[in-house]
């Protein structure tokens, strides 16, 4: 077991989102994602401070036998559970979904698309890793990840498609709501982040 799973099974055994433990071993929440993903490789200090995030030894943290003995999530909705993540927007019936940005305020669609965005993110790292064979799902949940990973991204890009843009006045986006009409984007804006398309969502959090 790699050390970013060892941290990020650590993690979950202490009921820690990214986001809590990253501010506990005062670092970057992006630095602890690509850590644990295996993006990048964890220098000595930065490992002490996870430790102590974790309130555990260092040598615990780097030891084979620390792996906390853990379930792994068996539903999409548990799988976002251990994130940390407390909104299920891409469990809902596909009806249901699509009608995520009607009759809602302008902060409402942001705050409601950024939440759509970190379920599918979650999502998307949970497949990376099951792609490198190094699954932390459980086999009932795994056999259904292909189509779970299929479906969150036609939902994704079907929100961006819905949600403020960037440069869209309020003015325009009612005027588009009321239409239910979905932006079109450019080719090259599809290679782009969608903080780079959408409008940020001020009451994220809130």
């Amino acid at each position: 077991m790699s050390i970013g799973d060892r941290i990020r099974h650590l993690r979950w055994d202490a009921r820690l989102n990214q986001g809590e433990l990253a501010h506990r071993a005062g670092i970057a929440q992006n630095t602890l994602s690509l850590i644990e993903l295996g993006k990048t490789n964890a220098s000595v200090p930065t490992l002490e401070k996870i430790s102590r995030g974790l309130g555990i030894e260092l040598s615990e943290l780097l030891g084979e036998s620390a792996a906390p003995k853990v379930l792994r999530p068996r539903s999409l909705d548990e799988l976002l559970g251990r994130t940390g993540l407390k909104t299920r927007w891409l469990t809902k019936p596909r009806e249901e979904f699509d009608k995520w940005w009607l009759d809602v305020d302008w902060e409402e669609a942001k705050r409601r698309f950024w939440e759509i965005n970190a379920e599918y993110r979650a999502i998307a790292a949970e497949w990376e890793v099951f792609m490198r064979d190094r699954s932390r799902v459980a086999p009932e949940l795994e056999e259904q990840l292909h189509k779970i990973r299929e479906d969150a991204f036609f939902r994704h890009f079907g929100a961006m498609a819905a949600a403020p843009g960037k440069d869209e006045s309020v003015e325009d986006f009612y005027e588009r709501q009321s239409r239910g009409e979905l932006r079109q984007f450019k080719q090259i804006e599809l290679e782009k982040a969608p903080e780079e398309l959408l409008a940020p969502a001020s009451q994220l959090g809130a």
